[in-house]
């Protein structure tokens, strides 16, 4: 937990730039927070699968938004091949991809519905092409 801690200011700095200064961002400043959110909802929200995380989409954040911050299960494409639980946001959970989905992944000029994509817009599923 303490690696939370450590990285959430640069990464509070960071969802700030984006937010007020989107033309002064680093691109290694996008790849760290897109990183720290992953990270995050790994240790934070569920230790589950990482294709759980690869595979969340935008529309499923802003459901569990009204559904108590629940994810289900049947939502994930994944869910036959792989299957996960659901998952449950925290008003903290939400509140680290509140800064990220609006502020930080429009950035990197997202082809897909994603919440986590690299720096060239696709999926993470390939991190090494960031």
């Amino acid at each position: 937990m303490e690696v939370v801690k450590f990285h959430l200011l640069c990464y509070e700095n960071n969802v700030k730039i984006c937010k007020s200064s989107p033309a002064q961002v680093d691109r290694s400043d996008l790849t760290f927070s897109t990183k720290f959110v992953a990270m995050y909802l790994f240790i934070k929200v569920k230790g589950s699968h990482p294709r759980t995380y690869q595979y969340l989409m935008v529309n499923m954040i802003a459901t569990a938004r009204e559904k108590s911050g629940f994810i289900d299960q049947k939502t994930f494409k994944t869910v036959g091949k792989y299957g996960f639980d659901s998952l449950i946001l925290t008003d903290a959970n939400v509140q680290v991809l509140n800064g990220y989905i609006p502020y930080v992944s429009p950035l990197l000029k997202p082809q897909c519905d994603f919440v986590l994509v690299n720096r060239t817009g696709a999926n993470i599923a390939n991190w090494e092409r960031s």
